[in-house]
């Protein structure tokens, strides 16, 4: 799935697939630009519990990216993941 940037950035493509409660993220394997991740990622529930507010904050226009940053690096991720399946 791609990201889902707010400025004029081009999104960039990544896997994902999971095992129980985790999400595994990766390079792309079908699309480009693929996303340059040097190893995998995992997204838990513990997390995403804590940066969903962020996103619902950033949906309606709030600067959220430099506060969640402190919660995770990953907050591309968790941000495409949620806007892609409608959580």
């Amino acid at each position: 799935m791609p990201t889902v940037p707010k400025t004029k950035k081009v999104p960039v493509w990544f896997s994902a697939s999971k095992d129980g409660t985790i999400i595994f993220i990766n390079k792309a394997f079908d699309h480009t630009p693929s996303s340059k991740l040097s190893s995998e990622r995992k997204l838990d529930y513990n997390t995403f519990q804590k940066v969903y507010p962020f996103y619902l904050k950033r949906e309606n226009g709030e600067a959220v990216s430099s506060v969640v940053s402190a919660v995770t690096v990953n907050q591309v991720y968790y941000f495409s993941v949620i806007k892609h399946l409608g959580v």
